[in-house]
C-alpha cells in the first residue's frame, strides 16, 4: 500500500470517528454532522477504492465527497436566507446573492466540467485542514 493512502485512509477514518463521537455525545442538532459525516466516509471508501484499484467505486466517492460539501454549502445558504426573510434583514438578502453565485459556479465547476484535461491534485489537503481544526 502506498504511504500516500495510508494517510488519507488514516487521516480520514480518524475524522469519521471524531465526527460520530461528537454525534453521540452533543446536544446540539445532530442534522449538523451530516454533511460533514458524508464527506468523511466518501474520502475514506475513495481512498479504499484507489488502493483496490477500483476507478468506478473512487469515482462514485469523489462525487458523493463533492455532493457532500456542496449540501453544506448550498443548506448554509437556505438557512441564512430563512433567517434574513424571517427578520425582514433584506439588505442582508442581498449580500448572499454572491454567495450563491460562487456556490452555483462551483457546483458546475465541479459536476460539468467538459474540460477532459488532466487536473492538478489540490494545493492542500482537506482532510488534514479539518483534523487540525477539529
Amino acid at each position: 500500500m502506498n504511504g500516500g493512502y495510508t494517510g488519507k485512509l488514516i487521516s480520514s477514518l480518524f475524522i469519521t470517528g471524531l465526527l460520530i463521537y461528537f454525534m453521540v455525545n452533543t446536544t446540539s442538532p445532530k442534522i449538523v454532522f451530516v454533511p460533514f459525516l458524508i464527506c468523511g466516509i466518501s474520502m475514506a471508501m475513495k481512498t479504499i477504492g484507489q488502493v483496490c484499484e477500483k476507478e468506478k467505486m473512487a469515482f462514485f466517492f469523489d462525487r458523493l465527497f463533492k455532493a457532500g460539501f456542496l449540501l453544506y454549502g448550498f443548506g448554509f445558504l437556505i438557512f441564512a436566507d430563512y433567517i434574513c426573510i424571517k427578520n425582514k434583514q433584506y439588505d442582508m438578502l442581498v449580500y448572499t446573492l454572491l454567495f450563491w453565485a460562487a456556490l452555483f459556479f462551483v457546483f458546475k465547476r465541479l459536476f460539468f466540467n467538459n474540460n477532459k484535461e488532466i487536473q492538478e491534485p489540490p494545493k492542500f489537503n482537506l482532510a488534514k485542514i479539518a483534523g487540525t481544526v477539529l
